[in-house]
């Protein structure tokens, strides 16, 4: 039997129950923030870890908040920003002394932080270094505020104050976990208002990676490199082992078809907004609650009711003597049987009675029960007319909400066909939120329009070169009974990176091509973005890692399912300082706007 051998911390490695279908405030939730000495989860390190752990919209309580000793030196440019210091950090536990803990903490629970992307991939990569693989639910609150919004990204701080919550301390791990519980917990409520109670319910207005990941295994923690195999003798052990090395192969092989064909995958997807499809009906989905009929007993079976005529009589011929010549001659025997008639007169006139008594019972008996149905009836009525008028409130409540989003959906559309900045804006952050996506890329993007250029500026969030598949495949190592992990070399990984890079700045401007309808839109800026810090000041910033600058005409001649990314990327003008995976930017994203 193939087994995968459980972490030694002695958590189950088992996939954990879909949490997809739970109402959102009964959700479990457990709030990760890591400050860190650098932005790339391979070579930096985790130097403070936090987690707050709340229910609904109860008062959020902070689980583990812990300095990190790193076991490398921190940047003072980086020590700038959180303020954690070489020597905050050279007394405190390393990674692996808190993992029990942490992973503790999350299990059973729904994963969540502000940029949900960067803590998972530091926690991955922390656990990986302890021999460690680790899969969970998770939530992220900087997509789901554009999901609920349709507006652009911004820092915590910036969230925090849009919905009234203040954040003294930013950049402290605790201070920050505590803030994205809070902000949560409001956009939560906001959502369970506008009827969305579940995950499953949010999936319904746009596709994000959070939200995919409530259809995976859940929370699993486990051993990486190997998958141990039973010591059995039998000859269908090493059969098994080669099915599940099989199995997965092919899912590390799907998992680089994503990232690989993530152009091609782009130019099948439909991504153009479908308004009629945005309309909500004015109508509850639900029914309204039915009349109850009231419930009639049976009545009595009247076969069982004493016949009045059946009662016994002493006149009865049954019960009258019949003499013999010899009950004359002795008077005893005459006499007993005399005594007998009576005795079966008297049993007979006992049944009747008894049955007479049985009847008034049942009688009686069907009358409660009548008065009993009556009673419910009557309760059943209330509530009734109760769930009813509550249906009127919801449905009341819906139709007005429903009003709303249609007006606000035909606001857009109208500003879209007439040219609006914002309507056109709008429409084609929806556009490019149609866009699915791996799980490893951030599904917030930027959009700014250029009425006088008719000109689209995109800026796309990519994913650290550490989010690039690691897994290469496993092979069956027949003496040890055992699957082992076989790894991409690093130059791999940066080649899949700089492939995505461009992959990524052509599906953009396709989709751009496909949404815009209108054709409003003449020529394009698509940025290639990811956080990391200004060479010229050393503060953090977002850097271009790619810029294209292109005409939506010259990508309409395009066979894109035909170009070589790179070769196109360059063909059209596309500008990248270097390789993508080595992070030189073109330019830092402020002095471009600028």
């Amino acid at each position: 039997m193939v087994t995968t051998e459980t972490h030694a911390l002695g958590l189950n490695a088992g996939a954990s129950a879909s949490l997809a279908g739970t109402p959102m405030l009964h959700l479990p939730v457990s709030v990760v923030d890591f400050e860190t000495t650098g932005l790339s989860a391979s070579s930096d390190r985790v130097v403070q870890a936090s987690v707050v752990e709340f229910l609904g919209l109860g008062v959020p309580n902070v689980t583990i908040n812990s300095l990190v000793n790193p076991e490398c030196s921190i940047d003072p440019r980086v020590s700038a920003i959180h303020g954690i210091t070489n020597a905050h950090v050279a007394s405190a536990p390393v990674f692996g002394d808190l993992a029990a803990s942490l992973l503790a903490s999350l299990e059973g629970r729904v994963f969540a932080a502000y940029n949900a992307s960067f803590d998972l991939r530091f926690l991955r990569a922390e656990l990986r270094r302890l021999g460690m693989m680790f899969d969970t639910s998770f939530i992220c609150v900087m997509e789901l505020r554009q999901l609920i919004f349709a507006t652009r990204r911004c820092k915590l701080v910036e969230a925090c104050a849009e919905m009234g919550i203040t954040l003294e301390h930013a950049h402290d791990a605790s201070a920050d976990a505590f803030a994205t519980a809070l902000l949560l917990q409001k956009y939560l409520e906001v959502l369970w208002q506008e009827g969305v109670t579940s995950i499953e319910q949010l999936g319904e207005f746009g596709h994000r990676a959070f939200l995919k990941s409530f259809g995976q295994s859940g929370f699993s923690a486990s051993t990486a490199r190997h998958i141990a195999v039973s010591q059995s003798q039998s000859p269908d052990v090493l059969a098994e082992l080669e099915h599940e090395c099989e199995r997965l192969n092919a899912l590390a092989e799907s998992r680089l078809a994503r990232f690989e064909g993530l152009l091609q995958d782009g130019l099948k997807a439909d991504v153009r907004v479908h308004w009629d499809r945005l309309i909500v009906p004015l109508e509850l989905e639900e029914s309204p609650p039915s009349k109850p009929v009231a419930s009639v007993p049976d009545k009595p079976d009247k076969s069982l009711k004493p016949d009045s005529e059946q009662k016994p009589s002493p006149q009865d011929a049954k019960y009258a003597l019949s003499e013999s010549f010899v009950d004359t001659l002795v008077p005893w025997k005459r006499q007993k049987k005399l005594d007998e008639l009576k005795q079966k007169y008297q049993e007979d006139v006992d049944r009747y009675r008894e049955r007479i008594r049985t009847w008034n019972e049942i009688v009686a008996d069907y009358r409660n029960r009548i008065e009993a149905a009556k009673r419910e009836h009557k309760v059943r009525i209330a509530t009734y007319r109760r769930e009813l008028e509550q249906f009127a409130v919801r449905q009341e409540a819906h139709r007005r909400k429903a009003l709303a989003h249609n007006a606000q959906i035909d606001r857009e559309r109208s500003g879209y066909e007439a040219g609006n900045r914002e309507g056109i804006e709008r429409a084609l952050t929806r556009v490019l939120m149609n866009s699915e996506l791996p799980e490893e890329f951030s599904d917030v993007v930027d959009v700014e329009f250029d009425a006088e250029q008719s000109c689209l500026r995109i800026i796309r969030q990519m994913p650290h070169v550490d989010s690039m598949p690691e897994v290469k495949g496993y092979r069956v190592i027949k003496k040890d009974r055992e699957l082992r992990e076989q790894t991409h070399s690093d130059a791999a990984r940066k080649r899949f990176f700089d492939s995505v890079v461009y992959q990524m700045a052509l599906r953009t401007a396709h989709e751009v091509l496909k949404g815009d309808k209108a054709k409003h839109i003449n020529e394009m800026d698509v940025l290639c973005v990811i956080d990391g810090f200004d060479p010229a000041t050393g503060h953090a910033a977002q850097l271009v890692l790619a810029h294209l600058h292109v005409e939506l005409e010259e990508v309409r001649k395009l066979k894109l399912q035909n170009v070589d990314p790179q070769a196109c990327f360059k063909e059209l003008g596309g500008k990248a300082k270097g390789r993508p995976c080595n992070l030189k930017p073109v330019t830092v994203l402020a002095a471009f706007v600028e």
